[in-house]
């Protein structure tokens, strides 16, 4: 069916078509880089929200704005060039449409990293693959009896997330927290300074500006919305932060170890202890930062951008 029926694997060759709501900050956006490192023909095809700038309730710079190369017009119309037809169509958000079914002899597979929180089988068809980001849902979890799942978890951009080069001791913040302030996460925060720490929090910081708070930063304060491993833990690991995380379903399949790879916490007290606890203790904030980054090395979209197209087009499946 479709690619590599008839031939080797050439990358190179390939076209891929991602379909994401197109919001500033998207999966879809991280793996359309990723694919276009690895050397795909990747085009992008959904609806910018208002005029590209708005994401969380808020506006960002214009210069983050995601542009699709085809763009989902109200009533979900779309028009692609019949010269160029894609080999897979990858969905990547799950509020959008679904427009796989464009292009019946393109693979098309799903890459969600919303599985714990949304129901994939509701989006109007029995995709071909299903990458899902959390293998123990809790909505839709991996089924292992399944030959259609797959379970990928999510990753960080290794041109974004680089290594801090503002040695440990030398950061100006002891803690940093990027992200939607939802009311577990602003307990923590306020608890955390009213113990006298040193905190960055807040929303609105994309990219390098994103990056350039965490550099900047001892500590990053992992606040799950759902028992999820969010983007944040690899995306913090990567950059040399020593994480801080509530409990989180798949660390034990993920390898990523409490006390070697990042510290836990319960209760917002229990935050502030093990916060305190790294700072104060000789040796534990690089142990734990270094522990972690070595762990999240491998994880990034160029990988799992390698993992989706050995999986759709290198044997087995479909």
């Amino acid at each position: 069916m479709g690619y590599g029926d008839s031939g080797p694997l050439d990358i190179q060759k390939m076209k891929i078509l991602i379909a994401a709501v197109h919001w500033p900050v998207a999966s879809g956006r991280y793996m359309r880089d990723a694919f276009r490192r690895l050397g795909v023909d990747v085009r992008t095809a959904g609806p910018l929200v208002g005029d590209g700038t708005e994401i969380w309730g808020i506006r960002v710079h214009p210069k983050h704005i995601w542009y699709p190369d085809y763009e989902v017009q109200p009533g979900g119309l779309l028009y692609i060039p019949p010269s160029w037809k894609p080999d897979l169509v990858l969905q990547m958000d799950t509020h959008m449409e679904y427009i796989g079914g464009w292009y019946p002899r393109a693979v098309n597979a799903i890459y969600s990293v919303d599985n714990h929180v949304r129901d994939l089988t509701t989006l109007g068809t029995d995709f071909d693959w299903y990458f899902m980001a959390h293998h123990d849902g809790p909505v839709m979890p991996v089924d292992e009896n399944n030959p259609k799942h797959v379970w990928l978890p999510c990753a960080y951009d290794p041109l974004m997330c680089t290594p801090s080069p503002i040695p440990m001791a030398q950061r100006t913040y002891d803690v940093a927290m990027v992200g939607v302030n939802y009311a577990a996460r602003d307990e923590i925060v306020k608890a955390l300074r009213a113990a006298g720490l040193s905190v960055f929090a807040g929303m609105g910081l994309l990219y390098d500006d994103y990056a350039a708070i965490y550099h900047d930063a001892r500590i990053s304060l992992c606040v799950s919305a759902a028992g999820d491993v969010a983007m944040r833990i690899f995306e913090t690991a990567a950059m040399g932060c020593a994480i801080l995380s509530g409990p989180c379903t798949d660390f034990s399949r993920l390898g990523f170890a409490r006390n070697t790879h990042y510290a836990e916490f319960g209760p917002p007290a229990q935050a502030v202890e093990r916060a305190q606890w790294m700072l104060s203790t000789a040796g534990a904030l690089d142990y734990i930062a270094n522990n972690g980054q070595a762990w999240t090395r491998p994880h990034t979209w160029d990988a799992h951008a390698q993992t989706i197209i050995e999986t759709v087009f290198g044997g087995g499946g479909k």
